[in-house]
């Protein structure tokens, strides 16, 4: 009898933290990764193009870092592997500006339309019209 006595109320007393600890607010989520273009990306999948690419990127091989104040990208590209057919711009530094048209952003490098631009904190994509022989680069944090 003690014993369910006792038992019932750590019980309650689990659950109780249990759930007190819990956050189910998004917000918590955005404070500590803000949402933004600033920073490192690194190239992780590239897919389309007329050859069909499917190419999984190892992670740091080819970063773009982007400077949302001087609007460049400076692009280190370590990859050697001959069998990745597309893995998108060389070394080097490049300005951007994003355009918006109809609600959308199109990341513009040099002057040459990289495609539709979407980003959450930890992933970017950038959507060369895969439907028509473009290609889909997606980045990681």
């Amino acid at each position: 009898m003690l014993l369910r006595l006792i038992k019932y109320p750590l019980l309650t007393l689990g659950i109780f933290l249990l759930t007190a600890c819990h956050s189910n607010n998004d917000d918590d989520l955005c404070c500590a990764y803000p949402v933004t273009l600033q920073g490192n990306w690194s190239l992780t999948h590239v897919q389309g193009g007329f050859a069909g690419v499917d190419d999984t990127i190892t992670h740091g091989l080819i970063i773009w870092h982007f400077n949302t104040e001087t609007h460049t990208v400076t692009v280190t590209n370590n990859n050697t592997d001959d069998t990745i057919l597309y893995d998108g711009l060389e070394s080097g530094s490049y300005t951007y500006d994003i355009v918006t048209e109809n609600d959308a952003q199109y990341l513009h490098i040099q002057s040459n339309d990289f495609g539709r631009l979407a980003y959450t904190a930890f992933q970017l994509t950038l959507d060369g019209n895969m439907g028509a022989d473009g290609f889909l680069l997606t980045f990681k944090r």
